[in-house]
Formats: C-alpha cells, structure tokens, sequence
C-alpha cells in the first residue's frame, strides 16, 4: 500500500554515530532558527502595538485635556433615593445606630 504519511519519514534513518550526530545537530538548529523567528516576531507585533497606542494617546490629547479640564458636576437626587438601592444620608441627621 502506498501511505501518505510514510513519505514524512526518512526513508533510511541515520545509522552511525556521526549521521546521528549530525541529525541531532541539525535538529537543533532548526528549532533554534524558529524559535528566533518567533521571537522577532512577537517583537514586531510588541512594537506594532506600541506605536498604536502611542499614535492613539497622541491623537486624543486634545479630548483627553477638555475632560480634565470641565468641572465634574455634582449629582443630586431630589428625593434621596439613587436608583432604589441607596439613601442620602444629610450631614446635619447623626447615621443610624448599628445592633
């Protein structure tokens, strides 16, 4: 039978101690030419990622400065219930005593 997978392989795996060397050896730097492939490539996308955010900050300044610089208006409930859950509490009544 012809099977697919079987042309992966060697055909005739190393036999001596040299070609198993040499294999190992080449093996070796195979991984180690990928591996800093994969490093230069996380690098690009680190640096890609950086000058977009750097590009973005630099873009909104100008939103960034009108924010800070609009006064914070304060909230007031006219009946001192904030959505059903908490009460206003006015300075001049004492808080309630805890159990």
């Amino acid at each position: 039978m012809n099977d697919p997978l079987r042309s992966l392989h060697a055909a005739n795996p190393p036999q001596g101690i040299v070609a198993k060397t040499f294999a190992f050896l080449l093996t070796l730097v195979v991984i180690v030419v990928g591996l800093m492939f994969s490093v230069v490539a996380l690098a690009v996308v680190a640096i890609g990622g950086l000058a977009i955010w750097g590009w973005l900050r630099w873009k909104t300044r100008h939103l960034r400065r009108a924010m800070a610089d609009r006064p914070v208006p304060e909230f007031r409930a006219a009946d001192g219930i904030i959505d059903g859950v908490a009460v206003r509490v006015d300075d001049a009544e004492s808080p309630p005593a805890r159990p």
